[in-house]
């Protein structure tokens, strides 16, 4: 055995189990709280967009950024005795993307 080689693959497991397994919530964390006045501000606003177009009253918010605009994914908790991301099926999320000014710029039944 090449003693040589082994801090190295030892070094690269563990980079692949931090990598792997940190930088997941736990399902109880999910989704995440909004961070700050603007991403609650972006709820509200995408809260009343789903409930007009998809009627859907219990969901679960996470908002991020994306291209350049903020992505609010709307996930329909059809599931509510689960917990975390169990509480939803993927295929009832709807992606809005909104400007800068939280203007609506596209709805979409998929991220």
């Amino acid at each position: 055995m090449d003693v040589r080689r082994r801090p190295w693959g030892l070094a690269l497991a563990a980079g692949l189990l931090l990598a792997a397994g940190g930088c997941e919530l736990p399902e109880e964390a999910w989704p995440p709280p909004p961070r700050d006045r603007w991403e609650k501000r972006l709820i509200e606003a995408a809260r009343r967009h789903v409930n007009q177009y998809d009627g859907w009253n219990n969901v679960a918010w996470v908002v991020e950024r994306h291209e350049g605009k903020w992505r609010v994914q709307a996930w329909q908790i059809v599931h509510p005795q689960n917990r975390g991301r169990m509480r939803c099926v993927p295929w009832a999320v709807r992606g809005l993307i909104f400007d800068n000014d939280a203007n609506l710029v596209a709805y979409r039944n998929y991220l």
